[in-house]
This record gives C-alpha cells, sequence and structure tokens, in this order.
C-alpha cells in the first residue's frame, strides 16, 4: 500500500486511529549490507509533539531495518536492526 494508511488500533478503553504516510523507497546501509526501504512516518493530530518515522525493508517481508522516535522533550530513540535471526 501506498500513500496515507489508516489503522484502528485499541488505545485504553477505546479505540483509536493511527494514520500513516509511506514515502518512496529508500537505499540503507545496515550491518546486511544495503537494503531497499520503505519510509513511513505516524501522522499524529494530537499535538503531542511527538514524532515516529520507520524504513521497513522491502525485500525481506518489511521487517523493520531503523525506528526513530522524536519525543517533545528533545529525547530520541533510535533502533536499528543489527542481524535477522536464522
Amino acid at each position: 500500500k501506498s500513500g496515507e494508511l489508516r489503522y484502528p488500533v485499541p488505545d485504553k478503553d477505546e479505540m483509536a486511529t493511527w494514520v500513516f504516510r509511506t514515502g518512496p523507497s529508500e537505499r540503507m546501509d545496515t550491518p546486511m549490507g544495503a537494503q531497499r526501504a520503505l519510509r513511513v512516518d505516524r501522522i499524529r493530530s494530537d499535538g503531542s509533539g511527538r514524532v515516529t518515522t520507520l524504513w521497513l525493508a522491502e525485500d525481506r517481508g518489511y521487517v523493520p531495518l531503523r525506528i526513530v522516535q522524536k519525543e517533545a522533550d528533545g529525547e530520541t530513540i533510535d533502533m536499528r536492526i543489527t542481524s535477522l535471526g536464522k
């Protein structure tokens, strides 16, 4: 799928709709070599200031290669794949 995607997800005591936007493929260098990655941004309308971006391996079943979570207070969590188990 491409463009803007909407998914219902449980959120505390109710269902919420999470919105994502896909971007173009990017080349990403990883410990497993260069990978074709689909960039996906979570779109928030709650004004929280949080930003989440994922890069998913197009040729490996869309396994996450990298996830970056930026918090409103400036903290950033950057997770990157190091290997795939056998």
